[in-house]
């Protein structure tokens, strides 16, 4: 699943997405992902920090990567992931980097990975 996601929003938004943390300060997308599975479908939580030089990039890039993972609907974001819907978040500013972090919480749904036809 993660793996299609990083797909997906690499190729809506172009820049750098890296799993837990960076090293670096640049404007980049931070992941982390937890599951459970019953066997029927699986929940992820996956976790966003979209970290930027301005705010105004932190708006833009936010209303890509919302357009881009929310379906609605029927809609299924790819075969695998049947729905995507946003779950919290918020901002706040790092004065120690000069950076805007702006989190967002998405719960995806998808096919049982316990599922074998």
């Amino acid at each position: 699943m993660i793996e299609q996601v990083i797909t997906i929003l690499s190729k809506a938004t172009e820049l750098p997405i890296k799993p837990h943390f960076t090293g670096e300060i640049e404007n980049c997308i931070i992941y982390t992902t937890s599951c459970g599975d019953d066997g029927a479908v699986a929940r992820h939580r996956l976790e966003l920090r979209l970290i930027t030089s301005t705010y105004a990039e932190a708006e833009e890039y936010k209303k890509t990567i919302l357009s881009t993972l929310i379906t609605t609907g029927d809609d299924s974001l790819t075969d695998d992931i049947l729905s995507c819907t946003l779950n919290g978040g918020g901002s706040l500013y790092d004065g120690g980097t000069k950076t805007y972090h702006t989190l967002m919480y998405f719960d995806v749904i998808t096919r049982s990975v316990k599922y074998e036809q």
